[in-house]
């Protein structure tokens, strides 16, 4: 049996201000504080253009840039656990494709 105190907190932290500005996020889950934005990239401000030109989402050329939207969650959060936990690591399994899931308890190991 595992005792509550054994597992993970989630504390789920406030997001930059200037990040919501910056991105246009909106809060997107009532649940949670998830923020999202779909952004035109021929609409976007200087600032973000900057970022889409200089490679920080990944290397476009100029065409490439002017076709793209850009798709932005952010979710900000901190995971806490209590010292000396045991953990193990779980694979998630996806039916559809042909990776093997091993369900030998061996093949689990701690972290």
């Amino acid at each position: 049996m595992i005792r509550r105190s054994a597992l993970p907190q989630l504390h789920f932290l406030p997001l930059d201000p200037a990040a919501v500005a910056r991105y246009q996020l909106t809060r997107i889950s009532e649940r949670f504080p998830l923020y999202g934005s779909v952004l035109d990239a021929n609409k976007l401000s200087a600032e973000v253009a900057a970022e889409l030109h200089r490679g920080d989402f990944g290397h476009f050329s100029q065409t490439q840039v002017a076709a793209q939207a850009l798709e932005t969650l952010e979710l900000l959060l901190e995971m806490q656990w209590q010292i000396g936990v045991q953990l193990v690591r779980l694979y998630c399994y996806d039916p559809t494709t042909s990776h093997n899931f091993n369900d030998d308890l061996e093949a689990i190991t701690p972290l």
